[in-house]
């Protein structure tokens, strides 16, 4: 009967932990320029400018594991769904987007993520502000 006290004991004390599976424990932890972390499993939405379409409708996940979905939908095209998955890390405020082919990086700003040029600076002109994904 000892045993079972024990063992009781020992599940009351370490089984029933709080344990913090969101990663945001994690040092590498993207942050916005307020330093609000980028939690993992947030989804982030928004419609990038189309040369030759109506936008495209973005989602982006970010996965506990390191992982991403983005999913893109062409407005106005028949076959226009188009999802994609890879990793992604974080340095600072900076979040790269490993895809199969390409990578993509993106900055941490207040509740959104904004899309960056090819040498890391956000864009910039009249449709600057159609290159960001909003927190939902």
């Amino acid at each position: 009967m000892k045993h079972i006290g024990l063992l009781l004991a020992a599940f009351v004390l370490f089984g029933c932990q709080n344990v913090d599976d969101t990663g945001s424990g994690s040092a590498n932890v993207a942050k916005d320029e307020r330093g609000v972390e980028l939690l993992p499993g947030v989804v982030y939405r928004g419609v990038l400018p189309c040369a030759d379409c109506a936008g495209i409708e973005t989602t982006l996940t970010l996965k506990r594991d390191k992982r991403f979905e983005y999913v893109s939908v062409y407005r106005d095209r028949q076959l226009s769904r188009f999802t994609e998955q890879g990793r992604y890390q974080v340095s600072g405020n900076i979040l790269t987007l490993t895809f199969k082919d390409r990578s993509t990086k993106l900055s941490a700003a207040e509740n959104r993520l904004l899309f960056l040029d090819a040498d890391g600076k956000p864009y910039t002109g009249e449709l600057a502000p159609y290159y960001q994904l909003i927190k939902q």
